[in-house]
């Protein structure tokens, strides 16, 4: 978070690009206060038959927290589906329906927790006459769209994931397709 050293901090932000590291206090202090706690608990205290167990635990606890206060933010920037939402509901015309192929149950929970948007899954109603087409993909499955009458209008992903990819598409009216079925 400080750039302390350089060298590591720049191997970090390649893995997450959009993170931007700043330190905060509250998550600073708590680190600290268990850090602290955690320094007590392995220096103090008679010798037992518990005691390893007691270390282990206090070992554990203490490597948790430091994640969750000092690393949750960069670990968050790059698995969370926020941003990317975000992005592609700034795409989405107004007042169409959205239909979604291959689009995973939980992305589809999380783009309407997100960004308020439900989309129509193709794959049980294939009849579906939305304008826009949103897919999901790995990015090993090429870059063609569903058939010729569909055009890209927004592509992306999360920052850390390098498998998923997400391909929003419009219907090309202009060029006299008319509203079609989803392709088989």
């Amino acid at each position: 978070m400080t750039g302390i050293p350089a060298w590591w901090q720049s191997k970090l932000l390649e893995h997450q690009p959009g993170f931007e590291p700043v330190v905060q206090s509250p998550p600073l202090a708590l680190a600290l206060a268990v850090t602290l706690s955690a320094a007590w608990v392995l220096a103090s205290g008679p010798s037992s038959a518990g005691r390893a167990l007691v270390q282990w635990v206090s070992g554990i606890t203490l490597c948790w927290a430091l994640a969750m206060t000092l690393w949750l933010r960069y670990l968050d920037s790059g698995m969370s589906y926020r941003e990317m939402f975000r992005s592609l509901a700034r795409a989405l015309p107004e007042g169409d329906c959205v239909a979604s192929l291959y689009f995973g149950e939980g992305q589809r929970g999380l783009f309407v927790y997100f960004e308020n948007v439900t989309t129509v899954r193709l794959e049980r109603v294939p009849d579906a006459a939305c304008m826009t087409l949103l897919v999901q993909r790995t990015r090993a499955t090429g870059a063609t769209g569903p058939s010729e009458e569909w055009v890209r209008v927004w592509e992306g992903a999360r920052p850390g994931d390098r498998k998923e990819l997400y391909r929003l598409y419009r219907k090309d009216v202009a060029a006299g397709h008319p509203v079609a079925r989803f392709p088989e």
